[in-house]
């Protein structure tokens, strides 16, 4: 079942550090996909807590081996995220500082560890991987089962495809880390290029080939276009 690290319309916690805040002390809003939702912060216990019961009464209602937990490319390479209205801080001593591009990815980290260690013997998998440099998400590995590439070879709004330099070190990046971590990969290929050929379906099926490995690495294909059976 679909679970978000970054945002939740249900919950309604007790404690406000539940959330980030900008330095006006105000909640740090999205922007983008879920307009007005705040900016939860992964360092909250509350939140944290809440999360993992959340995710259990789905595995047990929907009978799911896990979840997939989606936005957790947002917590790698912060400073570069233009989903937010405001940068996301906390307080220190008496003042305000702003998360650094490393203390939130080591938040995210600390997140999925305590959910995975929680949720014990069912399936995590994230959504992020390979997303910004220089964390590219990679360590996320440790402590999960596996993650997603959404878009897969592509970039910008999945409407076009990475260059030749980036499409090899992408996939190397992925035969390495497949061997390394012995975890699950999820190529999604969401392709949205305008005049889509079959060619440009045979490269991204033919690139999921290039770095497939039985049983942990897995190809959702783009869309057929409109028409097609």
């Amino acid at each position: 079942p679909y679970t978000n690290a970054m945002f939740d319309f249900v919950f309604k916690p007790t404690d406000e550090n539940a959330y980030t805040h900008n330095a006006q002390g105000k909640r740090v809003k999205e922007t983008h996909y879920a307009q007005g939702w705040s900016l939860l912060n992964l360092r909250s216990q509350q939140w944290r807590q809440f999360f993992v019961e959340k995710s259990r009464q789905k595995i047990v209602r929907q009978g799911f081996d896990g979840i997939f937990i989606d936005d957790m490319g947002m917590a790698s390479g912060l400073s570069k995220i233009k989903r937010i209205d405001s940068p996301p801080g906390y307080g220190s001593g008496s003042g305000w500082r702003a998360f650094s591009d490393e203390e939130w990815y080591q938040a995210g980290y600390d997140f999925l560890d305590y959910v995975k260690k929680e949720l014990g013997k069912n399936v995590v998998i994230f959504n992020g991987l390979y997303h910004q440099p220089p964390q590219y998400d990679i360590t996320f590995l440790e402590v999960t089962d596996g993650g997603m590439r959404e878009g897969f070879i592509l970039t910008g709004r999945y409407d076009r495809f990475l260059s030749e330099k980036a499409w090899k070190k992408l996939l190397n990046q992925a035969i390495k880390d497949i061997n390394k971590y012995n975890k699950k990969f999820i190529a999604t290929c969401r392709m949205q290029k305008e005049g889509a050929t079959v060619e440009d379906r045979m490269f991204c099926f033919t690139s999921y080939l290039l770095i497939n490995k039985t049983g942990h690495v897995y190809y959702s294909p783009p869309k057929c276009p409109m028409g097609v059976r």
